[in-house]
């Protein structure tokens, strides 16, 4: 008698509270741009970061350490300021792998939960991934200008050096930004497919 009386209740709560159906197109682009989110870091990780006409060398990251030991260790100019720059270069970049982590598992909680709260978060944390990216643009171009300027005093010896010969940012950067770009967009589009409320049933 009671599991009769319990079944009731529980069909006039169902009732008034419809369940909802999830939506598919939020799910297929939540995992379209945690795939393109994945796909920007295994980039900053595994492409060259920037390149130096000057030195004929691309430095990924795994090299970026050892590239900033060979200009320390030459003792011909100064080139404190640029090694500072180089260092926040390599902070932002250790920022971003672990923004794209966050973001990955925002998104795969969103895949199983499907809350609207962890979207919104993952949302704003994608903009975040992507404004690393661009930050590093502008750090790379200073860090160029500063090495252009310490090899001032060598131009009698080897003429002018434009500072995009020294350095310029390389395909990890660009396809970060446009990676993290559509991603960011998707997660955007995503907020606006809810899910449905299906039909009442008894």
């Amino acid at each position: 008698m009671n599991q009769s009386t319990l079944s009731d209740a529980q069909k006039i709560y169902y009732t008034r509270q419809p369940k909802k159906r999830r939506s598919w197109v939020s799910f297929i682009l939540t995992l379209i741009a945690m795939v393109l989110t994945a796909m920007a870091a295994y980039s900053m990780y595994r492409d060259p970061l920037f390149t130096s006409s000057f030195l004929n060398q691309a430095v990924n990251y795994h090299q970026f350490q050892h590239f900033t030991q060979q200009l320390g260790n030459q003792g011909l100019i100064d080139v404190s300021n640029f090694e500072e720059e180089l260092s926040r270069l390599l902070s932002m970049i250790n920022i971003f792998f672990v923004l794209c982590c966050v973001n990955i598992t925002l998104a795969i909680l969103t895949l199983v939960f499907n809350r609207t709260l962890l979207k919104i978060l993952n949302f704003i944390v994608s903009l975040g991934v992507l404004l690393i990216p661009v930050i590093l643009l502008f750090i790379i171009r200073d860090a160029a200008t500063q090495l252009a300027s310490a090899l001032e005093p060598l131009q009698a010896l080897v003429g002018n050096i434009e500072a995009t010969s020294l350095l310029a940012e390389s395909n990890a950067v660009h396809n970060a930004i446009i990676y993290t770009g559509i991603a960011a967009f998707l997660y955007l589009i995503s907020l606006f497919f809810r899910n449905r409320k299906i039909g009442t049933r008894l």
